[in-house]
């Protein structure tokens, strides 16, 4: 090693050793999550830019945040495509580079958002699969649960996002008026809003809601467990054995933990016998959940609909659908535009256009009425 040195510093006399930035690259992209933290970024936002600025950290490799110009995220973006990234995904993407940059900037990192120097091609929407009206009633009477058929009545009703429809609480609904009501949800970026809903949603939220008059308003229904006995079948065992599984809670309510007991021969034990067995066995244990004042989750509202939706033989529904069917079927029905907007939570009416669908058989009307020659 020693005389590889001597040979390095007779060959290259000036040269220097390289110095790796990709722990400072990781520590900015640290702070880059605690900034948006603190700007209030929604949670879904954080959570899809994290992974994203981490990726383009370990692509750049070594060199430093200071060094990339607008060709270096070119080539990253090449690589994305590589991978099979889509238009919508890139797109997306590059709007967490250009936050990204546009943080190191505001710190003084760098001295251009070299990430505004991209622009993305000009993509194709396409229109979103949305559910007629007489689709809509099709799914809601599609809900096996009452707590299922207030979820779908408040989408179509309100026409709010899912992270919105998870968030609502009890204590911000008024049910004063007989026939309309409203919730205040707070949706994107903090801001908060009074959204409207009708008889059949207030009829749903009723029933579901029963004697509670607190929390928030859907909350997780826990399955209870079916202990139930399993057949387990080794090799080294013919017939193989009965095993119990359970799931038991301490009484401070933290998580569970699994069990899994070993019952008999199913030679020697009929599956009654095992049964039994194992209802004796974990007599004592707590095997009862304690239900927290949590509100359901983003994951399972996306279920309860697309469940729903198949059930009714629609496909291609998800929570986002109804707010698209929302907007175009009060468009449909002659609501104004702007209303539409502030129902919504659109701080403008473009982003509000691209909720609206005019169907062509209204297109046909609008023609017939309005051409002079129609």
């Amino acid at each position: 090693m020693a005389l590889q040195s001597v040979v390095d510093s007779a060959r290259f006399p000036n040269s220097k050793p390289i110095r790796s930035y990709a722990k400072d690259n990781l520590c900015l992209a640290a702070k880059f999550s605690q900034w948006l933290e603190i700007q209030e970024y929604s949670s879904h936002t954080r959570r899809s830019y994290a992974p994203l600025i981490a990726d383009f950290c370990r692509f750049i490799g070594s060199r430093s945040l200071t060094e990339i110009k607008h060709i270096d995220i070119r080539e990253y973006f090449a690589s994305l495509q590589g991978r099979g990234i889509g238009s919508s995904s890139l797109e997306q993407k590059l709007y967490g580079l250009r936050a990204f940059f546009g943080f190191l900037k505001l710190g003084g990192v760098v001295s251009t958002n070299v990430a505004r120097f991209i622009r993305t091609r000009i993509r194709h929407r396409h229109l979103p699969r949305f559910p007629t009206v007489k689709e809509a009633r099709k799914i809601i009477e599609a809900t096996k649960s009452p707590r299922d058929r207030a979820i779908l009545e408040t989408f179509y009703a309100t026409g709010c996002r899912v992270a919105e429809v998870a968030g609502m609480r009890y204590e911000d609904i008024d049910f004063s008026d007989g026939e309309i009501g409203t919730i205040r949800v707070l949706g994107k970026g903090k801001k908060e809003r009074d959204v409207l809903f009708g008889r059949m949603a207030r009829e749903a939220l009723l029933a579901y809601l029963g004697d509670r008059r607190e929390g928030f308003l859907f909350q997780d229904d826990f399955l209870g467990q079916k202990f139930t006995v399993s057949k387990v079948r080794p090799k080294s065992t013919p017939g193989g054995w009965w095993y119990g599984y359970w799931r038991e809670y301490p009484k401070d309510g933290g998580p569970g933990i699994q069990h899994k007991q070993w019952l008999g021969s199913v030679s020697k034990m009929s599956r009654d016998e095992a049964q039994s067995k194992f209802l004796t066995l974990i007599g004592s244990a707590n095997t009862t959940r304690t239900k927290h004042n949590l509100p359901i989750s983003t994951r399972q509202l996306l279920r309860i609909v697309k469940r729903a939706a198949v059930r009714a033989g629609i496909a291609g529904i998800h929570p986002h659908s109804f707010r698209h069917a929302f907007s175009t079927h009060l468009l449909a029905d002659g609501a104004d535009l702007r209303g539409i907007q502030e129902l919504l939570g659109h701080s403008s009416v473009s982003d509000t256009m691209i909720y609206t669908h005019v169907t062509p058989g209204q297109l046909i009307d609008i023609h017939k009425k309005c051409h002079p020659r129609g």
